[in-house]
């Protein structure tokens, strides 16, 4: 956006800004242009498959990306003086919210509402027939999976037992995901009525549309949330050798 792009040179000229994270935050937007402004938001009103992609997009790509590129600090440095203390105290002052969403417990909640109710054939197909309500479960899945991450992707302490909170929290969005992609995959009938006519245009039947968007529901984000686990992890040890190298080197100089 542009006042991401105002704010990160405002920050760098302070010698405040991140190169990774602004990387971080433009490959996410390209990630949402992606799922919502290409062909793919065409094609996902034939075929369930594409649809699918389109949600993983916004919650396996775009969403981490989003939490890594940090962007509120980087829009609120784009706006003057007067209006950038303004709102930084209203955001202190309702700092007490994120805070209680972010709790693992909370989010994982959320992500996992945000992910069922919107798959249950009543409310996708609402979705699928009203723009309105498509919008809404869009911006639902972008929401609940930027507070997911942020609670995955929390770098506020690095001591192990932490990250190990952190890496169980993923394997269990991991989980609840690969269950709904699993139960797409192994059912016997097509459960959307809305794709039933729409996969024939692509050579597809409804039912093989159908697995098709469970074996992406399942296998993707699961490599996704591997590779997460495995960061988050490492990052631990790494700074636990840090501390143990700085330990050493207090002793020896004692």
């Amino acid at each position: 956006s542009v006042a991401y792009a105002i704010g990160y040179g405002r920050l760098r000229r302070a010698g405040r800004s991140s190169f990774r994270r602004a990387a971080a935050f433009w490959a996410g937007t390209v990630a949402l242009a992606a799922a919502l402004l290409s062909p793919l938001d065409a094609v996902a009103q034939a075929l369930f498959s594409a649809h699918m992609a389109q949600h993983l997009l916004l919650m396996v790509v775009a969403a981490p990306l989003l939490v890594v590129g940090r962007p509120v600090a980087t829009w609120l440095a784009a706006l003057p003086a007067a209006p950038r203390r303004t709102a930084a105290r209203a955001r202190m002052a309702v700092a007490f919210a994120p805070r209680a969403l972010r709790r693992p417990l909370v989010a994982f909640g959320v992500i996992t509402l945000a992910t069922w109710s919107w798959h249950a054939p009543t409310l996708y197909e609402a979705a699928l027939a009203h723009e309105p309500i498509h919008a809404l479960e869009h911006a639902t899945f972008v929401l609940a999976s930027t507070l997911a991450w942020s609670v995955a992707l929390h770098s506020g302490r690095r001591d192990l037992s932490h990250a190990l909170g952190r890496a169980l929290f993923l394997a269990a969005s991991a989980l609840q995901g690969a269950l709904l992609g699993a139960l797409l995959l192994l059912a016997s009938t097509p459960l959307y009525p809305a794709h039933r006519g729409g996969p024939a245009l692509w050579g597809l039947t409804a039912l093989e549309d159908q697995q098709l968007a469970g074996a992406l529901m399942w296998i993707p984000p699961s490599a996704v949330y591997l590779v997460a686990i495995a960061v988050v992890l490492f990052g631990a040890f790494r700074a636990m050798d840090r501390r143990s190298g700085h330990a050493d080197v207090n002793v020896r100089t004692d």
